[in-house]
């Protein structure tokens, strides 16, 4: 029986990495290709790659005022509609659980995480311009030169907003990808959170290092910490999950769709390869 649970539990890991690693990269995309896409907006040429866009002007007399903050805030600001969008469509989704309800968990927490890491990190370039926390909102901080003193309060905020977000969508969210197979009380809540949400952005994390350059490497790091903050708000939580759902007795976790084994590792490669 003991046996029996650690498989199920390594497996559920095992595929919500896998999951999460499918919908983490196509936000990262999402990001870049709307950064990009504002960019050409003001007649910049960028090469989007995974990491950061190449090819932009490092000139100060090739930037303005209004170009710097429709270009790096609009994008980080479009993160919040992919999150509301995806957030539409979870809630529309009928039951019983699918394994396409726990992806839109990941792509309505991600880029709303991406977002308020944008804002904790705005600091950034009155620190180092050579590091990859220097992006979105950095640009603009910089750019008007705004004291550390005044951003400490927005970082604080955030990081308070990440964990205030975690609790108040803690019950929303996480009662649709519940399975039956877990427990009733707050040990079952922390298993599910253990095994398909911390772990899984780690490990992803790990498995995404090939792909990182030793620029960026320090942003998804960011991205993942403040992932945890969230997680935190939604460990606060003590409702019961089932409370008013009810629950699919097949872990849809463990039961993924051999099509996903073979079509993120192909996802993968072209990535590593085309960016």
């Amino acid at each position: 029986m003991e046996t029996s649970s650690s498989l199920r539990k390594a497996k559920r890991l095992v595929n919500s990495t896998l999951v999460f690693l499918a919908a983490y990269m196509l936000c990262v995309l999402y990001y870049q290709f709307a950064l990009a896409f504002l960019c050409t907006r003001f007649g910049y040429s960028p090469t989007v790659t995974f990491n950061k866009l190449e090819h932009l002007p490092t000139s100060y007399n090739s930037w303005s005022s209004v170009s710097v903050v429709l270009v790096f805030s609009g994008a980080v600001f479009s993160l919040l509609l992919l999150s509301f969008v995806s957030f539409h469509f979870y809630g529309k989704l009928s039951r019983p659980v699918s394994l396409l309800h726990y992806f839109l968990f990941w792509m309505f927490v991600l880029p709303f995480n991406f977002f308020l890491t944008f804002v904790a990190t705005c600091v950034a370039g009155e620190i180092n311009y050579n590091w990859g926390l220097y992006q979105g909102l950095a640009n603009i901080v910089s750019w008007f030169r705004i004291p550390i003193f005044i951003t400490i309060p927005i970082i604080l905020g955030a990081i308070a907003a990440s964990v205030i977000f975690g609790y108040s969508f803690g019950k929303t969210t996480l009662r649709f990808i519940y399975s039956s197979k877990l427990g009733r009380d707050r040990s079952g809540r922390r298993e599910f959170l253990l095994f398909s949400y911390f772990l899984p952005s780690w490990l992803g994390l790990c498995l995404l290092l090939p792909i990182l350059s030793a620029y960026s490497v320090v942003l998804h790091i960011a991205f993942i910490t403040n992932l945890f903050f969230i997680g935190v708000g939604m460990l606060f939580r003590s409702d019961n999950l089932r409370m008013g759902v009810k629950a699919d007795k097949r872990d849809v976790l463990n039961h993924l769709s051999p099509a996903f084994y073979i079509g993120l590792p192909v996802i993968y490669a072209l990535i590593i390869f085309f960016l």
